[in-house]
């Protein structure tokens, strides 16, 4: 449902069964094609110098493994003959060796880390981007709903995304490369085994094949609704965190309410569903943790249990056995590393299909609205504001207001007034270019600015220069600009402290921040301004004083409101009203104001563009 000033969705109805957006439609091609931009674009140079680096010092670790696999024979080998000079360079050596290894992993942990950060802002870059584009993060409120959490999936699953890939991505080759390696150690160290009269050479080999399979498979078996079960943790968790956040950022209004004990059972019932999540996943986790465990201690004494009759036999010797036993360790491993990062596979594309799923709605918010009905809003032949059979709807094509045609001459100051409910916030939203729902063409002024007033005003971080310069930069404003606009708008008392940073939003009262929207305006100084319910904090005198300075100091300036009040309409030439119908509300327009305040703003407009140069 829509009301004035506030939209409350449900889930988009079109993302249930067919949809492209639901679960089985998500894709996550949109994720490899962000993340590939990495290595393409400005951070090419550095991006490939990061990869590079952190994948060749893993294959220089690879080498090191092998040396220290070489290693371990002699070793043993010179403690079975009991050789004190052998077994003092062997010590040496590995001194060495230990250096040289502890080297390279501090190196490749580094290259690693800075190509995991690097990566994550370039994907969170890239994501927060398109979710700014085209007013999608507005409209993901409209189609999803707040609990979308997309801010939870940005912070939080773009790094589940990254950090696993790259570690994946570096283990996966260094076991390739691994596998190949320790395939002639062991092929030679195992020797032959006789079964049946007849010699397998190799044999070593072949039993870590098959046993790595048989890892694989059950990994697979038990872990196959792994994923979902992340994801859908994930999902109550996000959920969780907002409903807090919710509580957090309407403290005041709870407290005032005596609203803890609903607030209590909310979050009870969130909580219940969260832990109900973890155990789901907590059951599929021990599962798999059974396959897991199980090999950790079968995997290392397998080898020596079936090198144990060679060493017996005296076909081989002690150092044999521990380079065979090695060997087999690694090379298992290297061949099971599916089963090894099932967990962490998982996780990834749990997070990933969360990423993908945000980016199809982004596109969805951005585009999609095209493929249904949407409002055009082209630029206008003249200076005219012009509404030509505009129909406003909710997202799902319920109609609002149907077939409005209306002409606002430039600096005209529209009232748009009715029942709560019949769409007067949505016709304004739809004018300043937020809603795209319905059908028409809305014609604005070439090159007109639009200033959009809510009743909440919005104050960014900061100090409060730069809350009241937004949305420009405080070094933009001049110094005068600013201390007059708060002397015009009976904030002087704020001057003394326009380089303090709090969170003004909590500070200031509610009448101070939509005065404060009005300073803005006197800074920007749009050539359209839209106010909806504005000035409802402010007190008679105040609220008066605002619409004043559109008569002495906006006289240009366009104004269309959304108002209850019956004193907004003296400060109006003209007012709509819109009646309530069952196919969608209609506006009717109300006889013009030609008062004194009004003919003094025409008088000024004319003033000053005459001064402008033609």
């Amino acid at each position: 449902m829509i009301s004035d000033g506030n939209v409350v969705a449900e889930v988009f109805p079109r993302t249930q069964e067919n949809s492209p957006l639901s679960p089985s439609g998500v894709r996550l091609k949109s994720v490899w094609v962000l993340a590939a931009k990495f290595w393409t674009g400005v951070t090419a140079q550095n991006a490939w110098f990061l990869t590079v680096g952190a994948f060749l010092f893993a294959l220089i670790d690879v080498l090191m493994q092998f040396l220290l696999n070489r290693w371990n024979k002699s070793f043993y080998d010179a403690l079975e003959q009991k050789s004190i000079p052998l077994i003092q360079d062997a010590g040496i050596m590995f001194v060495l060796l230990v250096f040289a290894a502890t080297a390279i992993v501090m190196a490749a942990t580094l290259f690693k880390i800075l190509l995991q950060v690097a990566l994550r802002n370039s994907l969170s870059e890239h994501v927060i981007s398109a979710w700014l584009s085209e007013q999608a993060f507005y409209r993901l409120n409209i189609l999803r709903g707040t609990e979308f959490a997309p801010e939870h999936r940005i912070a939080e699953d773009v790094r589940l995304v990254i950090e696993p890939v790259v570690d994946l991505s570096i283990g996966f080759v260094a076991s390739l490369v691994t596998a190949v390696t320790f395939a002639g150690v062991l092929w030679s160290a195992g020797g032959a085994a006789t079964i049946g009269g007849v010699s397998i050479p190799g044999s070593m080999v072949f039993i870590a094949i098959v046993y790595a399979v048989l890892v694989t498979s059950l990994m697979a078996l038990f872990g196959r609704f792994y994923s979902q079960r992340i994801r859908e943790r994930s999902e109550a968790e996000a959920r969780f965190r907002y409903e807090l956040t919710r509580l957090r950022e309407n403290a005041e209004s709870v407290a005032l309410l005596a609203g803890e004990a609903g607030e209590r059972f909310l979050l009870g019932r969130h909580l219940r569903e969260l832990s109900a999540r973890w155990h789901a996943f907590a059951y599929n986790w021990t599962t798999m943790t059974w396959v897991t465990y199980s090999n950790g201690l079968l995997a290392p004494v397998l080898p020596l249990l079936i090198m144990t009759p060679k060493y017996l036999s005296g076909e081989v010797s002690l150092g044999t056995i521990v380079q065979a036993a090695t060997a087999f360790g690694v090379f298992q491993a290297s061949l099971g590393w599916f089963s090894a990062n099932f967990a962490r596979l998982s996780e990834w594309y749990a997070a990933a299909s969360r990423v993908a799923e945000l980016l199809s709605f982004i596109e969805f918010a951005k585009e999609g609205v095209a493929a249904t009905s949407r409002i055009k809003v082209v630029a206008s032949a003249d200076d005219k504001l012009r509404l030509t059979n505009v129909s406003v709807e909710l997202h799902d094509g319920t109609a609002l207001i149907t077939d409005a045609d209306l002409v606002v001459e430039p600096g005209e100051m529209v009232l748009v007034n009715g029942p709560s409910g019949t769409g007067k916030s949505t016709l304004v939203r739809a004018i300043a270019g937020l809603w795209p729902w319905g059908s028409g063409c809305i014609a604005l002024p070439a090159g007109s600015r639009v200033a959009f007033l809510p009743q909440r005003t919005y104050m960014p971080n900061g100090s409060l220069r730069t809350a009241i310069a937004y949305p420009k930069s405080a070094t933009e404003v001049p110094e005068t600009a600013m201390r007059s606009a708060l002397e015009l708008t009976g904030l002087t008392h704020l001057a003394a402290v326009l380089d303090t940073e709090q969170p003004w939003d909590k500070f200031l009262s509610g009448g101070e921040l939509q005065r404060i929207a009005f300073a803005r305006l006197l800074i920007d100084r749009p050539t359209l301004v839209i106010l909806d319910e504005a000035t409802s904090a402010l007190d008679e005198a105040n609220e008066a004083r605002m619409m004043e300075l559109f008569t002495h100091h906006l006289f240009m300036t366009t104004v269309i409101s959304v108002g209850h009040r019956a004193g907004l309409a003296a400060f109006h030439n003209r007012v709509l009203t819109i009646h309530r119908q069952e196919t969608g509300a209609n506006i009717h327009e109300h006889g013009g104001d030609s008062n004194v305040r009004h003919r003094i703003r025409r008088a000024l407009a004319d003033i000053g563009r005459a001064k402008k140069p033609s």
